[in-house]
């Protein structure tokens, strides 16, 4: 069985495997949870991710009344299924 932590990517650390892994995300159409980070508390939200044509990534709710759009400066780590990412 894996340790979770080890599955973590860090942006300062590992960036071109949080590239690969968030565009193996889109190309699967993984379900996956984005939260935010904030002072107060984090924000999440749970969707399918893809990416446009210009390379930002886009995750919205199964409801469609949510979603989350950023680029990937914007991730500061990553898990198999949760993206962190800054404002």
């Amino acid at each position: 069985m894996s340790n979770p932590s080890s599955d973590i990517l860090y942006s300062t650390k590992n960036p071109d495997a949080i590239r690969e892994r968030l565009v193996q995300m889109v190309m699967n159409s993984n379900h996956v949870c984005v939260q935010l980070e904030m002072i107060t508390s984090p924000v999440s939200l749970r969707g399918t991710i893809r990416m446009n044509e210009s390379g930002r990534f886009f995750v919205e709710s199964s409801d469609q009344q949510c979603f989350a759009d950023f680029t990937l400066k914007q991730v500061t780590s990553m898990g198999n299924t949760v993206i962190w990412i800054t404002p």
